[in-house]
């Protein structure tokens, strides 16, 4: 076999991926020029670098890093601010977190096919392809963490100090697109200086590794406030403590929904393959059993609905976005006896869900009874840590941060998905062909059409949404007066005090305690946007009325219609 030979199979995998993004977006092209999420701001931020060459930030998202404004400001110089335009630079970084999944499964030998399937299992994620098409910063925190853990999987491999500082350098990069985008190069930090204390590791490495991302922290906080000024979102509290079910019940969930995305992989631990190489004896299989019984079996003696709180993660085509409730996006349940059930989430994805969850729980069973025979051997552990181990260890660092939030929205999830993938992938037995099983690609192809059209539902039937909107602004009616489910740019981005022609600090730090209180009464969406509104804009018709407007819209999937509706008794007497 011939090196050209070799260097053309190396280049398949990334160009199969190529290949899916590009097809995606010719298929689903990112038009319309309306927010999908909280990036109505950051869409004005790239407007206002523009427009007047500084970045200014705004009291509404919590949000202060830089690195993605100048990111999506750099296409928006090159082609044109739009919607359309800030949403392929985050498709872009897409791609790259993707490619680095493959890049970082061939570091560690793993074969082509697991380094594509890796790559394909991140582009494909419902969760990750739709957020995708957002210019939230959620893909790419998660994608310049994948870049940090591509890089420290060569420093594991080769060392050295280039390598060490170019980890370093995209760790603080990654920090100002997310600040867990920074959590690889301290994981791999932390278990440098165990290393450091044995003379296992070099101190010029890990300065190296530090030292960019320290400089970077300590840059950005004395922008934010000697330089700009913080923002009002950015000192509220977003961490909250909960009572010990409640935080068993919401683990529970988020590795239940976490299994469903991880699926694909995971499933491949089934069958005559697997039980050969994985499960040898009988106590991984109990394992196994037990997970799956005992997470049935907790639910219930906690009287939790075991699908009902994660529906709104992955039923149906919801893709996180959409704050209008309805039942007509809703798919129709079927009646069992006197119980009526919702066939995709209860059925199918709670039965996916639940058998993938137990089957990692095995894999992690076997790698963890492994690792406890080595101890006792006096063997130890390696430091710092293997590729496959910071990957984990990141996953558990992100997890805990998930079950403190106020808010545990689904999008945090997106950088627990692969990171998990890849300390699961490096579990796996080498060479057994695991990953080449009909069942796993085809669940993969079953995501990337559920990503696919779902996303291309979404934007069919927020185009429409819009449209409803603009005929009411263009009617005359004021933003605040409308509930349209969109808690931001429906109110608050029309905030006369919103933006300015000269940048100031952020407006809410400098003002009296009680003109602040009399401020987030009238202007803060979290306050304001579930209130009652003359003007309502719905999915589902409200019987015995009559809608004052309606706009029908068509996907590939379904059919319907905005409605608009008047309420004259919900009127505002100011």
């Amino acid at each position: 076999m011939t090196h050209g030979t070799l260097r053309v199979r190396d280049l398949i995998g990334p160009m199969v991926l190529a290949g899916f993004f590009v097809a995606a977006v010719l298929v689903v092209p990112p038009r319309g020029e309306f927010p999908i999420n909280d990036e109505w701001d950051y869409f004005a931020t790239v407007a206002d670098l523009l427009h007047y060459g500084e970045i200014r930030l705004s009291d509404w998202p919590a949000m202060t890093l830089v690195a993605q404004i100048l990111w999506g400001g750099l296409f928006a110089k090159l082609f044109g601010l739009s919607y359309m335009t800030v949403r392929l630079s985050v498709i872009s970084l897409a791609f790259l977190g993707a490619l680095a999944l493959y890049g970082w499964a061939r570091a560690i030998d793993r074969t082509r096919a697991e380094s594509l399937f890796l790559g394909l299992l991140y582009a494909t994620s419902p969760l990750v392809f739709s957020l995708s098409y957002s210019f939230m910063t959620d893909v790419p925190g998660a994608s310049m963490m994948l870049v940090g853990l591509l890089v420290q999987a060569h420093c594991a491999r080769r060392g050295g100090v280039p390598l060490h500082l170019l980890a370093g350098v995209v760790a603080g990069l990654g920090y100002l697109v997310r600040q867990t985008a920074a959590l690889p190069a301290l994981v791999l930090a932390a278990s440098f200086l165990p290393a450091l204390l044995r003379r296992q590791a070099r101190a010029a490495d890990f300065l190296a590794l530090t030292a960019p991302l320290a400089l970077t922290v300590v840059w950005h906080s004395f922008w934010l406030d000697q330089i700009h000024g913080r923002p009002y979102q950015a000192a509220v509290g977003r961490f909250q403590s909960f009572p010990p079910e409640t935080v068993l019940v919401l683990l529970l969930l988020q590795l239940l929904v976490v299994g469903i995305y991880l699926a694909p992989l995971l499933l491949s631990l089934v069958g005559r393959r697997a039980r050969a190489e994985v499960w040898r004896s009988n106590a991984p299989r109990l394992i196994v059993a037990a997970v799956l019984l005992g997470v049935l079996v907790v639910t219930r003696l906690l009287d939790v609905g075991l699908p009902a709180p994660y529906t709104q993660y992955v039923n149906d085509f919801y893709l996180g976005f959409e704050t209008l409730g309805s039942t007509t996006l809703r798919a129709p349940p079927i009646q069992v006896g006197p119980l009526s059930v919702d066939v995709f989430s209860i059925g199918i994805l709670t039965t996916i869900g639940l058998v993938s969850l137990s089957l990692g729980a095995g894999l992690l069973f076997v790698d963890l009874r492994s690792r406890w025979t080595c101890w006792r051997r006096g063997e130890g552990g390696r430091l710092p840590l293997s590729p496959g181990d910071q990957a984990g260890v990141c996953g558990l660092a992100l997890m805990g941060l998930l079950l403190v939030q106020s808010y545990p929205f689904d999008r945090y999830l997106v950088p627990i998905i692969p990171v998990v993938a890849m300390f699961l992938l490096s579990l796996m037995p080498r060479g057994q062909g695991l990953l080449r099983l009909p069942l796993s690609w085809g669940l993969l192809a079953v995501f990337a059409a559920f990503s696919v059209a779902g996303t291309q539902d979404y934007f069919a039937r927020g185009r429409v949404r819009w449209q409803a909107v603009d005929y009411l602004l263009q009617s005359g009616v004021k933003p605040e007066d409308i509930s349209a489910g969109f808690e931001h740019a429906a109110l608050y981005c029309f905030s006369p005090h919103y933006r300015g022609p000269v940048r100031v600090r952020p407006y809410l730090l400098d003002l009296p305690e009680a003109e602040l209180r009399a401020r987030l009464e009238t202007e803060n969406p979290s306050l304001v946007w579930m209130q009652p509104k003359e003007y309502e804009v719905r999915y589902d018709p409200v019987a015995g009325s009559a809608p004052l407007a309606v706009f029908p819209y068509r996907s590939w999937i379904r059919a319907g219609s905005v409605l608009v509706y008047r309420w004259p008794e919900r009127a505002r007497h100011n």
